[in-house]
C-alpha cells in the first residue's frame, strides 16, 4: 500500500451514484483505491465514490494499491478517453456529477454494458 495525491489520479468513470455516496459517507474507514499505470496515466480502476468522499473531507492524499486483477485495459483506455473528453482529469471533477442512483444505473452501468458488448465483446468470454 502507498499514498498518492488525489489530484494525480485519473478517474475511469464519469458519474457517481448519490445513494452510494450517502451510504459510504457513513463509514469510518475505506479499503485502498486500486490504481494502474495506463500509458503513463495513473488511473483509478475502482473506488471512485470512496475517492470522492476523501476529497470532500479535505484529504490531499489517499491510500492506494496496484490493481492486481487482469482487466480489459483497452476498455479502461476507452473510459479514460471518455472522461478526458468530458474534462474529467481528477476526482474533484466529479463533484458536480453526483446523480440519483436510478439515473446512474441508466447513464453509467447500462452505458458500460453497451460499450462492453459493442466494442469489447471478445473479452466477455
Amino acid at each position: 500500500m502507498f499514498q498518492l495525491n488525489l489530484e494525480s489520479l485519473q478517474p475511469s468513470q464519469f458519474w457517481i451514484s448519490e445513494t452510494k455516496l450517502k451510504t459510504l459517507t457513513q463509514q469510518k474507514r475505506f479499503d485502498p483505491i486500486p490504481v494502474t499505470n495506463l500509458d503513463g496515466i495513473i488511473t483509478m480502476t475502482d473506488g471512485h465514490t470512496r475517492a470522492l468522499i476523501y476529497h470532500l473531507q479535505g484529504h490531499q492524499k489517499i491510500d492506494c494499491v496496484l490493481e492486481d486483477e487482469e482487466l480489459n485495459w483497452d476498455e479502461y483506455r476507452f473510459y479514460v478517453n471518455e472522461c478526458r473528453t468530458r474534462n474529467i482529469y481528477w476526482i474533484g471533477d466529479l463533484v458536480n456529477r453526483v446523480i440519483p442512483h436510478s439515473t446512474y444505473q441508466k447513464v453509467w452501468i447500462d452505458y458500460c454494458h453497451g460499450v462492453r458488448s459493442s466494442k469489447f465483446s471478445k473479452f466477455n468470454g
